[in-house]
């Protein structure tokens, strides 16, 4: 049973789990400190009480002793009347001999014999009693005068008392519920309030579900955490957009690139298969033309493995170089026999000695990315110029060429995947346009950043900044400030 009263309230909305646990928290908070309070207010109340009594016995012993008297009856009318001025209203005085007999009684409205004891006392006593449904405090005390030794009694009735401390608990009770009411009215507002960017949130991810990724969370101006936790939501979505529409372009760039050298190389076999088998210029057309397509197509599933790999796995803590200029000029002897066509200079003396954060590989990598893509778009004779300096704590080494150069319209794509700026001259140089994705990728799991500038008919620079050995913290901070 009490596992289908968890079941139950388990399906209340959140509002309603807040007001509601709100309330139980604040009843529990009132209660406790009603109670303590009506405790207190009745120790309180009847301590004063008592303090009374005790003031009154002390002032009527002082009278009684310091008078000396025997109690006879010709003294008992005087008493009688000191003590009546003595006591006080609702108060009954009573004294008793060591028999129990009553010597003197007076009350103010008590009855004689309310709360009577028969046996003397012997030390002062404080007890509250209740006779015939009536609540009394009692004080006694023995009292010795000359030859006389008996007992006073101080009677007073607490039902005054009582009732005052029972209406100061109704109206505790009555504030306390009135409290704990307003409190979950207010709970149930101020969940209300609190939880409505959750509600805009949800409403917001139905639309992007029905409508697309363009819907957005209004964000308010107070500057408060639910406006910040929306701009992230928003953030998040917009980045969730740009991934979702860049996967999608991916997919799309992959699938054209990877259709074309497939239905080429599927032409040519299907000629040989109906006719072209016979001949053999048709034949070695046909199998150089396939062949051609199958290493493109390989060159390309390549190239988007390294870049898969490169955004999927963690940038892996490397070894570093330990002299910048060495390693360069290694990379430029090992890449002039296979770009012979073009001149390959090397300025980058004052690199000698210089340490990177960077691996030799991943350095080489992304050189020959740079030095592919400028020898391409370069006319055979054209130089390839490689300049490397230190500038503080960071190492430019730039990539320029003389060729056709790069459209304005296009600088700001060409490190998109499967861009090729000037589709009539890619098509010439046949290439996947995931070299310059991968460079940026590379340099920037390194700590760098990577840019490029270009003039068509004058040539294209790239340039790449890498952080020195022990300087890769400031290197990362400025590039994230730009």
């Amino acid at each position: 049973m009490r596992r289908g009263r968890w079941r139950r309230s388990g399906r209340l909305p959140l509002r309603w789990k807040l007001t509601l646990g709100s309330a139980v928290m604040l009843l529990v908070i009132f209660a406790i400190y009603h109670i303590a309070q009506y405790m207190a207010i009745e120790q309180t109340m009847t301590a004063r009480v008592e303090r009374s009594m005790r003031a009154s016995m002390d002032a009527m012993l002082n009278h009684i002793l310091e008078r000396e008297m025997s109690f006879e009856a010709e003294q008992l009318p005087a008493l009688r009347q000191a003590l009546r001025r003595l006591g006080e209203q609702g108060q009954l005085i009573r004294i008793t001999d060591r028999e129990g007999r009553e010597t003197l009684i007076v009350t103010e409205g008590i009855p004689e014999q309310a709360a009577r004891s028969a046996d003397p006392a012997a030390l002062p006593e404080l007890s509250i009693r209740t006779d015939d449904g009536v609540r009394y405090m009692v004080l006694r005390a023995p009292i010795t005068v000359l030859s006389y030794q008996g007992t006073i009694e101080l009677v007073r009735g607490m039902d005054e008392t009582a009732e005052l401390i029972r209406r100061v608990g109704q109206v505790m009770l009555y504030t306390g519920l009135g409290a704990v009411l307003l409190s979950a009215l207010g709970g149930a507002w101020l969940s209300s309030l609190l939880l409505r960017p959750l509600r805009q949130m949800t409403a917001t991810i139905r639309r992007v579900r029905e409508e697309g990724w363009h819907a957005r969370m209004p964000v308010r101006t107070s500057d408060d955490e639910m406006d910040i936790l929306m701009r992230m939501f928003n953030e998040m979505m917009d980045e969730v957009e740009h991934a979702f529409n860049r996967q999608r372009q991916f997919t799309q760039d992959a699938s054209h690139e990877l259709r074309t050298p497939i239905a080429i190389a599927l032409g040519h076999l299907h000629l040989l298969r109906r006719w072209g088998a016979g001949d053999p210029a048709v034949l070695k057309e046909s199998l150089q033309a396939s062949t051609e397509e199958i290493e493109r197509l390989r060159r390309l599933v390549e190239e988007l493995l390294i870049l898969t790999r490169s955004e999927q796995e963690p940038a892996a803590e490397e070894s570093g170089l330990d002299d910048a200029g060495a390693t360069l000029q290694a990379i430029v002897d090992k890449v002039r026999p296979v770009y012979a066509a073009h001149p390959v200079e090397l300025g980058a003396e004052s690199l000698g000695g210089v340490p990177l954060t960077w691996s030799a590989g991943h350095l080489e990598q992304a050189l020959i990315i740079l030095i592919d893509n400028a020898a391409k778009y370069s006319s055979a004779g054209q130089p390839i110029r490689i300049e490397g300096r230190r500038e503080g704590d960071r190492v430019r080494i730039v990539v320029a060429d003389r060729g056709v150069g790069i459209a304005a319209a296009d600088l700001p794509h060409v490190f998109d995947r499967f861009y090729r700026a000037d589709k009539a001259r890619s098509a010439d140089t046949r290439g996947t346009g995931l070299g310059l994705s991968i460079a940026k990728r590379l340099v920037e799991r390194g700590g760098g950043m990577i840019e490029i500038s270009s003039t068509e008919n004058i040539g294209t620079s790239v340039e790449v900044q890498l952080p020195v050995r022990g300087h890769t913290g400031a290197t990362t901070e400025r590039r994230r400030k730009r």
